[in-house]
């Protein structure tokens, strides 16, 4: 039987079925399982010479500001890029010429996709039967993807719109580096400016070693704040740029954080204390014996393995508690209401925002605690929160949940296991960081194929069961893993969100 038989039964099949369930949001059930059987087992957790090289890194970072360049210090991390241009760490418009400079030149580069890698093959057989069916026309959408890195948002933006995407067309944006802090003071609370100004001191306090357990912990806390507010920022300033012309706009943010990754960081300021500080103190009490040490092969000497996952899971329970407390907890969703209104604002005017939901679920299993692999803004109810699978055919076996995806509430997932993107030199890369912009991929095509969609309309069609499929066993996939063919084709069904579209027959 022809392709083009088979399509034609396939919409008529979606035609005869009954009208899309009300929408009800994300999947905000939250399911902890232990790792799962396909090959899911727990990951070493990072060895000392990672942590100590990450750990450079962010020092060094947090210590050269380029503040000749700026009025003041940025309240969010700016990350500087290296790409061709130069160092970048001043604010950037999201819809400006640098961004779409940006764009252009990350597009251009990168490794060399194969035609033979599995997420090529799977790309290339769903274009090809939408193509018979006239179902991928060229995208009038902005694709802007907003990113601290320009390292990583190279990979996410080659997800989006790059070789190996489906996607025709688009308006492709870039923007790196910090919110300039004018737009934080005009969003942020007098006191939510105030734990953030005071976070680079406090900092420099636990790097001598003069804070004790009490300081460390409140600093993790105002850390994952900071990250929720640098959400919300972003998100401001995206929906003050975005011209009133109704067109489409869909945003990929690939970065957060999670109790694990700042239970792991702050745990270094107690192991890695100078000895007999305040803080080394706080460590021997804790462990019952002095941090020991150890030097990595690349001469970095730190705390071992043992004693730092030790202290990590110490710090995250003394966090997490602190969280559940009356105060902390109102601030925290204060900071996510506040975050889901701006991502409301952005829906009146047709912007639908997707984040990666983070990549830390078997280290956070490894020290008994999954939960804390969940991002921060997790079940923000107007955000899409994706988490990741394998790539269909990849591996002869049944798609399932990639063992790092974090815990949710998951909105939905896709493909972010080995995306051949060309990321730091690598010919593909892994994480929930590349399933969200390939996820914006899907919403793009779909509302090529029927631009009457609205971002609202696509935010309920991604979730329909029509177009995803579920992973047995797992609430990390939420609604399902998301079927780029059935969710294009599904635009093409009569419903209450399509009453301007027919099918193309």
């Amino acid at each position: 039987m022809g392709d083009t038989v088979i399509g034609a039964r396939l919409i008529d099949l979606f035609s005869q079925l009954p009208p899309l369930p009300a929408h009800e949001g994300p999947n905000l059930l939250l399911k902890i399982a232990t790792p799962e059987a396909e090959g899911d087992s727990a990951k070493a957790p990072p060895s000392m010479a990672t942590r100590q090289a990450e750990a450079a890194v962010l020092t060094s970072f947090q210590r050269s500001r380029v503040e000749e360049r700026l009025a003041e210090r940025p309240l969010f991390p700016g990350a500087i890029g290296t790409g061709s241009d130069g160092p970048k760490d001043v604010p950037m418009a999201p819809f400006g010429g640098a961004a779409r400079r940006q764009a252009a030149q990350v597009l251009s580069g990168g490794a060399p996709v194969s035609a033979d890698d599995p997420y090529v093959r799977a790309q290339r057989q769903v274009g090809e039967q939408l193509d018979r069916l006239g179902l991928r026309p060229r995208s009038e959408a902005r694709i802007h993807i907003d990113e601290h890195l320009i390292e990583h948002g190279a990979g996410f933006t080659r997800a989006a719109a790059g070789e190996a995407s489906l996607l025709r067309g688009g308006e492709v944006t870039l923007k790196t580096g910090a919110p300039a802090n004018a737009l934080a003071r005009a969003t942020l609370s007098k006191d939510q400016l105030a734990r953030l100004e005071s976070l680079p001191a406090r900092e420099d306090r636990l790097r001598r070693g003069d804070g004790d357990l009490a300081e460390v912990v409140e600093l993790g806390v105002d850390h994952l704040e900071r990250q929720l507010l640098d959400k919300k920022v972003r998100i401001a300033g995206i929906n003050r740029a975005v011209p009133n012309d109704g067109k489409l706009t869909l945003v990929n943010t690939s970065w957060g954080d999670n109790v694990y990754v700042v239970a792991e960081s702050q745990a270094a300021y107690l192991g890695d204390a100078p000895e007999g500080s305040r803080q080394h103190q706080e460590a021997t009490r804790l462990l019952g014996y002095p941090p020991r040490k150890e030097t990595s092969p690349e001469g970095f000497q730190g705390t071992t393995d043992e004693d730092h996952e030790r202290l990590a899971v110490a710090v995250g329970e003394r966090i997490a508690a602190r969280m559940a407390e009356p105060e902390i907890k109102a601030r925290f969703d204060r900071a996510r209401g506040e975050l889901d209104q701006e991502l409301a604002a952005g829906r009146k005017k047709n912007v639908l925002v997707f984040s990666a939901a983070m990549n830390d679920y078997q280290q956070s299993a490894r020290l008994g605690h999954p939960e804390w692999s969940a991002v921060t803004e997790a079940g923000v109810p107007n955000l899409i929160n994706v988490g990741a699978v394998g790539v269909p055919g990849a591996t002869g076996k049944p798609v399932g949940v990639a063992p790092f995806s974090s815990a949710g509430p998951i909105t939905l997932a896709a493909p972010g296991v080995d995306i051949p993107v060309g990321e730091f030199d690598r010919p593909t890369g892994s994480g929930t960081s590349y399933a969200s912009p390939i996820a914006l991929q899907t919403a793009a095509l779909m509302h090529a194929a029927n631009p009457n969609l609205t971002a609202d309309q696509l935010a309920q069609r991604l979730v329909d069961p029509r177009v995803t499929h579920d992973v047995p066993g797992t609430d990390r996939d939420g609604a399902g893993r998301l079927d780029p063919f059935a969710a294009v084709l599904s635009t093409c069904s009569p419903g209450p969100v399509l009453t301007n579209a027919a099918p193309p027959m």
